[in-house]
């Protein structure tokens, strides 16, 4: 009861000013301690270079810090322009889990310019570092195209989300230009 007496008080607004600083310095160190514990998804290799008709396999993969991962759900992003999907599989973190799961690409029929793949373990959940799921992109036209994240949720074993940050490979596509021989006046007649 005295509380409430003298909380208009200098003693009270003193006692409610102290109580406040706690509770804001509380805080910032629970808040600084959770992000120091963001994870990273990454893309291996980071840069690659190939030929029109090629492709290259791009590793998703978690660090360490991602502990717990029960599952995911991640649309990546892409030039179509410059590159195709061929193929969306299971990494070796999954193959190597103590359960079953299921990996599903969801957009497989309908790519346009992004990968989204879901994906739950039955039973267990897994720890990083590895490989989530592996992407085999082939060349499409000439140009530069960035992989990154779209958006994307990991989950663990609680369903609770899982702060990370996500990185970009970078992958160039090195289609010739065609050199054909043609005559001055046909040329002439296609830019007249």
């Amino acid at each position: 009861m005295q509380y409430f007496k003298n909380r208009y008080s200098a003693e009270g607004r003193t006692r409610t000013i102290v109580l406040a600083m706690v509770a804001a310095c509380l805080t910032c160190v629970l808040t600084t301690t959770a992000w120091s514990q963001v994870g990273t998804l990454s893309f291996d290799p980071p840069v690659s270079e190939i030929d029109c008709h090629e492709s290259v396999t791009i590793d998703v993969n978690v660090d360490a810090e991602i502990v717990d991962l029960h599952g995911f759900s991640l649309v990546f992003e892409f030039d179509p322009d410059v590159l195709e999907v061929f193929s969306v599989s299971p990494g070796s973190l999954l193959d190597d889990a103590d359960c079953g799961y299921f990996l599903e690409w969801v957009n497989e029929t309908a790519v346009g310019d992004s990968i989204w793949v879901d994906s739950a373990l039955l039973g267990c959940s897994v720890d990083g570092p590895g490989t989530i799921v592996q992407i085999v992109l082939g060349g499409h036209g000439p140009g530069v195209s960035n992989l990154g994240c779209r958006t994307g949720l990991l989950r663990d074993s609680l369903n609770m989300p899982i702060p990370y940050v996500c990185g970009e490979a970078e992958i160039t596509n090195l289609c010739p230009t065609e050199t054909t021989r043609s005559v001055w006046g046909y040329l002439k007649c296609i830019f007249h």
